[in-house]
């Protein structure tokens, strides 16, 4: 999931650019990001992963942002009943 570069491929020029502060941020966040999603790829494809619930709800969230965008609410409601669990959005 990465893509390798470092910040001496980084031509001298784009460096000189009014946003460079704000593009190498950026830069910087992605691949701490895509390390981070790397690992969490690889324990979830381990035969011992065990998921809490809140690993799941923070699944369903992220999915449920990434098929709806951000509209979504940001609050989740979980209330036990009866030895089942309901949702409320």
């Amino acid at each position: 999931m990465t893509n390798g570069r470092t910040n001496t491929d980084i031509p001298a020029d784009c460096k000189e650019c009014k946003n460079w502060e704000r593009v190498n941020d950026r830069v910087r966040v992605h691949s701490v990001l895509t390390t981070v999603v790397d690992k969490i790829e690889e324990k979830i494809s381990a035969a011992n992963f065990k998921p809490t619930l809140t690993d799941y709800f923070k699944g369903l969230e992220a999915l449920n942002n990434l098929v709806w965008g951000s509209e979504g609410s940001k609050e989740i409601t979980v209330k036990w009943e009866d030895a089942t669990l309901s949702l409320r959005r």
